[in-house]
Parts: C-alpha cells; structure tokens; sequence
C-alpha cells in the first residue's frame, strides 16, 4: 500500500464498528453487531491480539450489558465468560509473554470468577502463564524472587476480588436476596424507558452481590 494511502484496512473498519456499536451511550448501540464485527476483524487478522482482547471484553461486559440497555444474546449470554476465556487463551498462543500482561491476569481472572472457579486453581493457572511468558521472554526460568511481583499481584486480586470488581469495600457486606431486588428493579426499569434508573439500581445490585460467580449467574438470567 503507498505511504499516502491512509485507509483503514478491513480488520480495523470492522474493529471500529464494534467499538461503535459496542458503547451503550451510542444510538446505534447492538452488541449483537458489535460482536459480527469482531469476528470478522478477527477472520481478517487472526493474529492480531488487540482484536481479541476486544473481543473479550465484549464478552465479559455482555451480562452487565443485558441488564442496562439491554442485549438479545439469547443462550449465548451464558456462554459468554467461557467464550471471552477462549479468546485469552488465543491470546497466549499467539503472544506467550502476554501471560504477564497485567490486563491480560484481570481479564482471565474475571472471566474464571464468573465461572465460579476455585481460587486455588486460579492461582495456579495464572502463575504457570507468568512462569511460561518470563521463560519464553528471558529464554530462563524465573527465580523465586522474580516472581514475588507478580505473586503479589495474583494474591491482591483473588485476596478479595468483590471489592476489586465489585467496588465494594471489606466492611460493606453482601446480600443476595436485596442485590436480586435491585436487578430486577434494574429490569423494570429498562422496560420503562427509565435507563438512569436502571443503571443506578443495577450499580446498587453488584456491590450487595456475594461473589462474582452469583452476580454473573443472575446477570445472565435477568438478562436473557
């Protein structure tokens, strides 16, 4: 392509177009369609990473999104944290030492949260990324004080992951039967045209939600 030719290439109109119909605030909002769109920038660029942390994020925020303004993913709602898991998992076979990525440790904890992983397993799963990205980076395996930044990090995530992902703090408590009241508020409220509404009684149903696990679990049920 000459240097003058500055047009976007198909992978990037589509990954534009999913940004677009992806933003709630947008008219044109469709998830649907956003979620078209990153597959066929991915169909064009399969190995472009970027892509597929988009991709991703599309699924892990598809729950929350079909509660406030509403999405009509159907049962792929439920399949959602698994199908963005996928995608990190691509990730890594495509850029190994992205295991040591930062974003990448919150998007796959998230997503294994949802699933109502054991914290054990995900400790593990997460440190034998970071171990493997740092191996295929320094062409060695890392020394036990290398590891202690990322050990933290881990730890700091998973040590209380409500009020990381959540926004709660460790003296507010959970509720599960007034977090399910203000889902469902959230829900009549959507109906109404109330969106404002809807999202503050959805904001109020996460932070009284036990874990992530029972907050996706009623996420992708109202939602549905």
């Amino acid at each position: 392509m000459p240097f003058w030719d500055l047009r976007p290439d198909e992978a990037e109109k589509h990954s534009g177009e999913a940004s677009r119909h992806r933003n709630p605030q947008n008219r044109d909002f469709d998830l649907k369609l956003a979620i078209h769109h990153m597959e066929e920038a991915i169909r064009w660029k399969p190995g472009e990473v970027k892509y597929r942390e988009q991709m991703a994020g599309i699924y892990l925020d598809a729950p929350e999104l079909a509660i406030v303004p509403g999405v009509n993913l159907g049962a792929d709602l439920n399949k959602s944290a698994r199908l963005a898991l996928a995608q990190y998992g691509e990730i890594l076979k495509i850029e190994p030492t992205l295991g040591m990525d930062y974003r990448w440790f919150l998007g796959v904890t998230r997503a294994y949260l949802c699933l109502g992983e054991d914290k054990d397993k995900v400790k593990e799963r997460l440190t034998e990324a970071w171990v493997s990205a740092f191996t295929v980076s320094k062409k060695r395996r890392p020394e036990p004080k290398e590891m202690a930044p990322a050990a933290g990090t881990i730890a700091q995530l998973l040590e209380n992951p409500e009020g990381f992902y959540l926004r709660r703090s460790q003296k507010e408590s959970s509720d599960p039967i007034l977090a399910r009241k203000h889902l469902q508020q959230a829900v009549l409220y959507r109906g109404q045209g109330k969106l404002k509404e809807a999202q503050k009684e959805l904001q109020e149903g996460k932070k009284l939600a036990p874990d992530l696990r029972w907050l996706y679990e009623a996420l992708c049920e109202l939602g549905r």
